[in-house]
């Protein structure tokens, strides 16, 4: 852990048992307050899970993932290899750089699979990001169907743009 994590960890633990020590004695001194605020706070709670899926479903897919992680052990994903003229081919398309139209860095990109099945290497679902995107579209930034609209947009310029032979 770096130092400047360690300093902001032991701050944030600082900064909550204070205010624990503030909400606990300010609780002692209005207990009938005390508890309707609790009891509002968990009815709102209960109503949100109740009436919005999308915050329910949100909540409890983190809850399984946070016990997933302290239950499993991280399993490694079978990767089937992306074979080299796959690459080239994906290269050539882009042009060797980011297939994001507004992406402006100038660096070798990575190839992403769009739908993160890592043994479909189908070229409609490979595209050339670079690191910086290819990190967005993993954290969910970029989402699977703006990828294939810039996958969609790179082939109609790749087709404009290649040599056309006429006999």
């Amino acid at each position: 852990m770096s130092e400047r994590r360690a300093q902001s960890l032991a701050i944030l633990i600082t900064a909550v048992l204070i205010g624990g020590f503030f909400i606990v004695r300010w609780f002692r001194e209005n207990p009938v307050q005390g508890w309707l605020i609790v009891v509002a706070i968990v009815g709102i709670l209960g109503f949100s899970i109740y009436r919005f899926p999308a915050f329910r479903s949100s909540l409890f897919r983190t809850a399984k993932k946070s016990a997933d992680s302290l239950v499993q052990e991280k399993k490694v994903a079978v990767r089937e290899p992306i074979p080299q003229h796959m690459r080239d081919r994906i290269m050539e398309r882009a042009r060797g750089r980011c297939e994001n139209p507004l992406c402006t860095l100038n660096t070798r990109p990575d190839i992403h699979h769009i739908d993160f099945n890592n043994s479909n290497n189908s070229v409609r679902n490979l595209i050339a990001l670079c690191p910086s995107c290819h990190r967005s579209a993993h954290d969910g930034v970029h989402g699977p169907s703006q990828l294939m609209n810039w996958l969609q947009s790179s082939w109609q310029t790749y087709k404009r743009k290649r040599p056309r032979y006429r006999y």
